[in-house]
C-alpha cells in the first residue's frame, strides 16, 4: 500500500513500492513530478510518514502534473494509485 511521506524541507512524496536496493517514490517539487529510487539508508534518514490523506495528495499530484508536469513513468503511477483507490472506497448504498 503507497504512503505519503515528508522529508525535513516539507518536500512531499508518495512512497510507491519497496524494491531490492531501497525504495520507489514519486517526489512532488516545484518542477515536474518524477519517479526516483532511494537507497534503504537515504529512505531512513531522509524521510517520514505524513499523517495526511492519500487520496488528497493523489489528487493534489495530478493536478500538478496537469499543471506543470510529470514524466511519464510518474503520472502512470499515480493515476494507476488513484484508479485504485476509487476501486477500493466505500460505496454508499
Amino acid at each position: 500500500m503507497a504512503s505519503v511521506l515528508i522529508d525535513r524541507n516539507r518536500h512531499v512524496a508518495i512512497a510507491l513500492r519497496r524494491e531490492s536496493a531501497g525504495v520507489a517514490i514519486v517526489l512532488h517539487s516545484a518542477g515536474r513530478l518524477k519517479l526516483q529510487h532511494l537507497s534503504d539508508k537515504e529512505f531512513i534518514e531522509g524521510w517520514q510518514e505524513y499523517d495526511y490523506p492519500l487520496e488528497k495528495v493523489l489528487d493534489r499530484f495530478l493536478a500538478h502534473a496537469e499543471e506543470v508536469g510529470a514524466t511519464k513513468s510518474a503520472k502512470n503511477a499515480i493515476a494507476r494509485l488513484r484508479a485504485d483507490a476509487v476501486l477500493m472506497a466505500p460505496k454508499l448504498i
